[in-house]
């Protein structure tokens, strides 16, 4: 699942902040793991909205998807172009880096479109 909210090219505008950004919500959790989606990635630097409201829980979302249902998360995609082209569907790969015991690493993502 691809979710643009528009916070890289406002980035690339001077318009976005770190501060505050738009994003999925914790409660998107269920339906999401519901659907059969494996990953769900977006344009933001968090996938999720931030910040959390709850100062004791940074990432709800990132917890609720990666922990507790082993669902990845792909943050700062640049969907710009995909959006352009209007194609509700495609197909997505994601070959990330062969990281015995990491959390995280850079992917190379590929739209087939």
């Amino acid at each position: 699942m691809l979710v643009r909210t528009g916070w890289l090219r406002r980035w690339r505008d001077g318009t976005a902040t770190e501060e505050h950004w738009s994003g999925l919500s914790p409660d998107c959790a269920g339906w999401i793991d519901e659907q059969g989606f494996v990953f769900a990635g977006a344009d933001n630097i968090a996938v999720e909205y931030g910040p959390s409201p709850d100062p004791m829980d940074a990432a709800p979302l990132h917890v609720a998807l990666i922990r507790d249902r082993g669902i990845f998360l792909v943050e700062l995609l640049d969907l710009e172009a995909v959006a352009d082209l209007d194609r509700p569907a495609f197909m997505v790969t994601i070959a990330p880096m062969p990281l015995v015991g990491g959390v995280g690493s850079p992917v190379n993502p590929v739209a087939l479109i």
